[in-house]
């Protein structure tokens, strides 16, 4: 049809048609072409749907954030229920990576779905971060802290404060050993001192004489790690006993929305984002600012979940490692050797400050959570304040 009209008006018709159609069109196609894919897997049925429920939330809210975040491409994330079963978790993994080509992963909600994928991930050479506790692997990262990283963070602060011995009371069975074996590679010579260690049955059902024991031991403050109807009977006692100090508690009781009241001036060491007056001061304040307001404007202020962060705060470390290793100069459209690299990637990083802790991982650390950004907050009327 160009060649009916005059060259002049041919060419002008044409270059418009060029500029705006076949250009942008072009474009596109590229942009397209070079979308990344991260596969994230929450429980979003079954079990651990209260959980999974909050990690989705959050993710709804990241989603448009991610959109050509990465040197102008797309971050697509492609989410997948596992409805809590650990068979399904693996069944996913293996779609995302095998059929969709992801290029790294986000999961699990629970630690069982972690050990489930953990041979898988590691034979596939794919970064994976929890949201979980994981087993020991050198492709599983997570952004959650475990009973050694918390009993860390609380060390660290109170000898800050100028505190120089702790209290322990805990469960005579494995739960208690890993308390008692992270005590003993925390504890160190010139530094804060064990003043007394009490370990109690599971079944118990009074621990007045214990909590007698230990409080007349007259220790700064005491550590009372234990599951929930133990943590009960030990922190009434304490306090019918007249132990006025800090008592500290384990934060996995704290896993709902709400602080039960029976908790008030009982001590947490808990993620950033759960603290609603935290400081500026702290690392991560500003992330878990943003991280709060958005959830808080989308879903309403009850409707938070602080376990949300930490799947938040796992897409962001995949989306900066991914910056990271497209530094190393691999086509993007490389996906085995990007794969590859996102781990040199993570590893490499310099410190992230997320909306739940600040993330610094190496090749011997793969919870990399910093001791310091964890805060150490009492429970005052229902709420968690920072300690000073």
């Amino acid at each position: 049809e160009f060649l009916t009209l005059e060259p002049l008006l041919a060419d002008t018709i044409y270059n418009v048609y060029k500029t705006f159609f076949l250009i942008p069109l072009f474009i596109l196609s590229i942009c397209q072409a070079q979308t990344y894919k991260i596969g994230v897997i929450l429980s979003q049925t079954g079990q651990a749907s209260q959980v999974g429920g909050m990690q989705a939330r959050a993710l709804d809210v990241l989603e448009a954030q991610l959109r050509q975040s990465v040197f102008g491409r797309n971050i697509q994330l492609i989410i997948r229920d596992d409805a809590s079963l650990p068979a399904n978790t693996l069944r996913e993994a293996q779609y995302l990576v095998e059929t969709e080509n992801v290029l790294a992963l986000v999961c699990c909600t629970l630690e069982t779905q972690s050990k489930a994928i953990s041979d898988y991930v590691q034979t596939q050479n794919i970064l994976t971060i929890a949201t979980s506790d994981i087993p020991d692997d050198e492709w599983l990262f997570t952004v959650k802290p475990d009973t050694r990283r918390y009993i860390q963070s609380i060390m660290l602060q109170l000898s800050r404060k100028g505190q120089q011995s702790i209290g322990v009371m805990t469960l005579d069975n494995s739960f208690g050993d890993t308390v008692q074996n992270a005590l003993d590679m925390l504890l160190t010579p010139g530094g804060m001192q064990l003043a007394v260690l009490q370990r109690y049955r599971p079944d118990v059902t009074v621990l007045t004489p214990e909590a007698l024991w230990v409080a007349t031991r007259q220790p700064s403050s005491i550590l009372v790690w234990g599951l929930q109807q133990d943590t009960t009977l030990a922190y009434n006692a304490l306090r019918k006993r007249g132990f006025e100090k800090d008592v500290i508690l384990n934060p996995a009781l704290l896993d709902g929305v709400t602080i039960p009241t029976f908790y008030n001036n009982a001590v947490f060491p808990v993620p950033a984002v759960m603290v609603p007056t935290l400081p500026d001061t702290q690392p991560n304040y500003l992330e878990s600012f943003r991280f709060v307001t958005a959830m808080a404007t989308n879903y309403g202020p009850n409707r938070v979940g602080f376990r949300g962060a930490y799947a938040y705060d796992a897409v962001i470390l995949v989306e900066h490692a991914l910056e990271q290793a497209l530094t190393f100069g691999i086509p993007a459209d490389d996906t085995a050797n990007l794969r590859f690299a996102l781990r040199d990637a993570l590893i490499g990083m310099p410190a992230y400050k997320g909306a739940a802790a600040v993330y610094d991982y190496s090749d011997s650390d793969n919870i990399g959570v910093d001791p310091y950004s964890l805060v150490l907050a009492k429970v005052v009327n229902g709420a968690l304040v920072a300690l000073p």
